[in-house]
């Protein structure tokens, strides 16, 4: 959901072979009224700032996370290199923005669940070319409350390419679990 309004480039002609997942669609539709309402206020202000809101690169964002290939992603658009690393780190600047929001409880501030959704996709994420030096470690806590499924998402990607939960298998996903000390960097070759 969040590369709908990370992204900053809009262009009739790109072809994007995958769609966005049923959710991040269901979230987009949802977030159209609140646009509209922001949008009202701030010309009411005399405001003229832009808001966007468009799902068209979410199912590559998506893809990305679930394990894809750099290789693969590219078939799966014309976006050029440089303009999709762009797109994806601007979603992973936005999604390493959300566990550092204030939680208010009793609130509709930001969840603890979405804080460490949050920080999941960011590690799915944050590989490489589209990397940046910027990691986390992992709480003792957080380890606690991460569990094998992953990331939950209805998007089916082609035929051939990736299987498990988020592209990692399960035994993938309890190795990196037991890591003490785990940083959220899986750009790294691992040495035996």
């Amino acid at each position: 959901f969040f590369s709908a309004i990370a992204v900053d480039m809009s262009r009739p002609d790109v072809f994007v072979a995958s769609g966005p997942s049923d959710v991040v669609l269901e979230l987009v539709e949802q977030s159209v009224d609140m646009k509209d309402r922001i949008l009202a206020a701030q010309m009411s202000h005399g405001l003229d700032i832009p808001i966007p809101l468009d799902p068209t690169f979410a199912g590559i964002v998506e893809a990305w996370a679930m394990g894809v290939s750099w290789t693969e992603l590219l078939t799966l658009t014309s976006v050029q290199e440089g303009d999709l690393i762009r797109l994806l780190r601007r979603v992973m600047d936005v999604l390493r923005q959300i566990p550092r929001l204030p939680y208010v409880p009793n609130d509709r501030g930001v969840s603890t669940a979405l804080r460490l959704q949050a920080r999941r996709a960011l590690t799915l994420m944050d590989r490489f070319p589209v990397s940046d030096d910027v990691t986390y470690t992992v709480s003792e806590e957080e380890l606690m409350e991460v569990s094998n499924e992953g990331l939950k998402t209805d998007m089916k990607l082609p035929e051939g390419q990736i299987s498990g939960p988020m592209g990692w298998s399960e035994g993938e996903v309890s190795e990196a679990l037991a890591k003490e000390d785990m940083l959220f960097d899986y750009t790294a070759e691992e040495s035996d």
